[in-house]
């Protein structure tokens, strides 16, 4: 699966919100990091704050690929953890972390820095919410 966090503004309208997307990949399994050629997937399902015209800009983004079978428990704790570690190892921004099957992308845009921690629970729960609806 590919769930896809984001939180973009408006150039047209200021209108800023998160919008979420979610891929599956069924049929396909792997063992250790997501394998390079898996695709973006068979589209589940969308949240909309920002409707999507060309020319959105990202404010900040999580994107988590990972086997369809895994929980969003496994999923909360490989992003949270993953975080924590970085952070603590002082890992400058972006952060792209593999943890066994799952992979991670997180980036924030430097007026939004301060509050990353925040912003990541943010786009987190926005991607399992995202997963929920489909």
């Amino acid at each position: 699966m590919k769930l896809v966090a984001q939180r973009v503004v408006s150039p047209a309208t200021h209108a800023t919100g998160v919008n979420a997307y979610y891929y599956r990949h069924p049929g396909r399994d792997w063992l250790d990091a997501p394998p390079d050629d898996l695709g973006r997937g068979v589209f589940a399902s969308k949240i909309l704050e920002v409707e999507p015209p060309v020319g959105n800009r990202v404010r900040s983004f999580l994107e988590i690929t990972a086997p369809d079978r895994t929980s969003n428990l496994e999923i909360q704790h490989v992003i949270l953890d993953g975080a924590s570690l970085l952070s603590s190892g002082r890992q400058q921004l972006p952060w792209a972390l593999v943890h066994g099957e799952t992979l991670f992308n997180f980036n924030i845009e430097l007026s939004l820095a301060a509050q990353w921690d925040l912003e990541l629970r943010i786009l987190l729960g926005y991607a399992l919410e995202v997963r929920a609806a489909s």
